[in-house]
């Protein structure tokens, strides 16, 4: 057992969750949150679960394991759900959806859970969607987070049942997710869709693969501008980082494969410096200059990094990739007004033509 992993459901066979506990939330992640909430109080807040309590699982361990498949546990899962919100929520901080488990193809070294496609259909149609509803919950289900690209196994499986379909508030799609999200927007339209989380990259099974520490370089801010580029033209509504902060070595949790990470905060745990990788740029373009409410705008002609948006105030925001070692100047044509911008080297640069 990890010291450093738990569940909010330590004690066995807890169906009814008398033990349920936000003790160690308390202790090491809510100072956090709260501390972000005094900046941002409209920050938004949504909950993804890496490994449901261990004793719902057949191996009884935090690292692999797949759900029991078994009314009972489907049940207490869903409970425990409903109580993580319902907490959180006592204390000041709304849950606005949960997601039922954090990538459920992937059973590895790190605390997660496999599921099958049915499995989460039962669950979603007879157990989480009926328990959110009793309990009058604001908070909606998230259908996700789901990295693969195969729209025919969770999705389809899901979505085409008409009773599961309507407990499901978004969809979660994370790395090559995108895939599915013209095939889902087909089918189901209008369904929110939320990237869920962005590469990491240093990806273990590429070559180039540096077993000691992550690049943080701009090729990788570069490469997570055009997977935001991606997700928002084809209909997700927002965009989320993985890492914000690392220490100096970035390495991952999983006892089986040694992965550095990229993130956008890089804090050296001996000298206290902090550095500002060129993927939090990447990001702070968007997140700054985007409002809440925006809408995706095609563009057409020669330059493709380049994606716009139009603001809930009638202003028109362009953000700009160069991914070149010299630069560039853009010119384009917005409402029938020329503009010219000059793009420095391996930059990131945004144009706001204002109503």
């Amino acid at each position: 057992m990890r010291g450093d992993s738990y569940t909010l459901a330590p004690v066995e066979d807890d169906f009814d969750m008398t033990n349920f506990t936000l003790d160690r939330d308390k202790k090491y992640l809510i100072p956090f949150i709260k501390a972000a909430q005094a900046i941002r109080p409209d920050l938004k807040l949504w909950g993804s679960v890496w490994t449901p309590p261990i004793w719902m699982k057949d191996n009884n361990e935090y690292e692999a394991g797949n759900f029991i498949d078994d009314p009972k546990y489907y049940k207490a899962y869903a409970l425990y759900l409903a109580k993580f919100a319902e907490e959180y929520g006592k204390l000041g901080m709304n849950i606005t959806s949960v997601a039922v488990q954090n990538e459920p193809t992937v059973v590895t070294g790190y605390p997660n859970g496999g599921w099958k496609p049915e499995q989460w259909r039962t669950f979603i149609k007879d157990f989480m969607g009926p328990t959110f509803a009793e309990r009058n919950l604001s908070t909606s289900i998230m259908l996700g987070t789901i990295n693969d690209g195969k729209y025919s196994s969770f999705l389809k499986t899901v979505l085409d049942d008409p009773e599961a379909k309507k407990y499901v508030g978004i969809v979660g799609l994370q790395w090559n997710a995108d895939s599915q999200i013209e095939e889902l927007l087909a089918n189901h339209p209008g369904i929110p869709i939320m990237q869920t989380e962005t590469d990491c990259g240093n990806w273990h099974w590429l070559p180039g693969f540096n077993p000691d520490h992550a690049a943080n370089d701009f090729k990788y801010a570069a490469y997570t501008w055009t997977r935001m580029k991606s997700y928002f033209s084809k209909g997700a509504e927002s965009y989320l980082l993985w890492n914000i902060i690392l220490d100096q070595h970035g390495m991952n949790i999983d006892k089986r494969k040694r992965w550095p990470q990229n993130s956008a905060i890089v804090i050296d745990t001996i000298t206290r410096k902090v550095t500002y990788t060129p993927m939090f740029r990447a990001f702070e373009h968007f997140s700054r200059y985007i409002p809440t409410g925006s809408q995706y705008v095609d563009t057409k002609g020669s330059y493709e990094s380049a994606i716009a948006f139009a603001t809930p105030n009638g202003s028109v925001v362009v953000e700009l990739l160069n991914e070149h070692k010299k630069k560039r100047i853009v010119t384009g044509n917005i409402d029938g007004k020329f503009y010219s911008i000059e793009i420095p080297p391996e930059s990131f640069a945004t144009l706001i033509v204002k109503k």
